[in-house]
């Protein structure tokens, strides 16, 4: 029986540093610029405010200032339905891919930093 590997383990992040992982549903077609943009930054400010409380200024600050230039180079004309974005000092992934699932999608609380 295969078991879930835990997030640190799939990437080899070093559990001391902080990151943050957003999964998002996208689909630009539906959405305004705006729209998109407002999700997207409502659900960074959240990882954000989480990840200050955990670790200090000082380890948190170079993350967030990669989340605000991954956001602000997203590619919205893509086809694809949703989006990940992985950030962390070490490491800065985006991937765009086509799977929703209505039960996971009710809220956008699925977009909190893991630790």
């Amino acid at each position: 029986m295969q078991t879930a590997k835990k997030f640190d383990e799939i990437t080899d992040m070093p559990e001391d540093l902080p990151y943050i992982f957003l999964l998002i549903p996208f689909d630009p077609k539906m959405n305004t610029k705006t729209g998109f943009e407002k999700v997207v930054n409502a659900a960074a400010a959240k990882n954000e405010n989480e990840l200050m409380r955990k670790y200090p200024e000082d380890k948190v600050r170079p993350v967030v200032v990669k989340l605000h230039r991954v956001i602000k180079n997203l590619d919205q004309n893509t086809h694809k339905k949703s989006i990940a974005i992985i950030v962390s000092p070490l490491i800065e992934k985006v991937y765009y891919f086509d799977y929703t699932s209505p039960l996971q999608w009710n809220s956008y609380d699925i977009a909190s930093p893991l630790s």
